[in-house]
């Protein structure tokens, strides 16, 4: 990441893998009409983004010392900022459930916080696993489940018989 730009207000709305594409989007799509001098940038944002995330971009611009109405500066923040996301890492996350908005903060919060890492989660859900969750990430598979500890103790209990 560019030392010049710090995006933590943006990416702390970012939850899912699945945020981070829409949100790719839309910047390509802003990208796109920086490049029209005629555009109004300000009103472009309003109608591309959110009204919350639009508000936490233009701080985060603010914040970041980037005058949207020049279209060198706004074109470059954007770049940068796509580069950003795509490479946070992701994390598939096996669930049992449907998470709601407020879970999927909290799940991501608590990377944030415990691992000092910040992740995109990638959510799968999967009754079968009845409860807790299987990760994968990088690679490595950490299963978390309910299924698996009452599996685990099916075969301790053969094992002892």
């Amino acid at each position: 990441m560019n030392p010049r730009y710090n995006y933590d207000i943006l990416l702390d709305t970012l939850y899912t893998k699945k945020h981070a594409g829409v949100f790719l989007s839309q910047l390509d799509s802003l990208l796109s009409d920086g490049f029209n001098v005629q555009i109004d940038l300000y009103k472009k944002i309003e109608e591309t983004l959110s009204y919350g995330i639009a508000e936490v971009f233009r701080e985060c611009a603010t914040a970041n010392k980037t005058d949207l109405s020049n279209s060198s500066q706004f074109k470059s923040f954007i770049v940068e900022l796509k580069s950003t996301v795509e490479k946070l890492p992701v994390m598939t996350m096996y669930l049992s459930f449907d998470p709601s908005e407020s879970s999927l903060k909290a799940i991501s919060s608590w990377f944030i916080t415990n691992l000092k890492k910040r992740v995109l989660l990638d959510i799968v859900v999967r009754r079968e696993i009845i409860g807790g969750a299987v990760l994968v990430i990088n690679g490595v598979f950490r299963d978390y489940s309910v299924k698996q500890k009452i599996q685990q103790l099916y075969k301790n209990k053969n094992l002892l018989s």
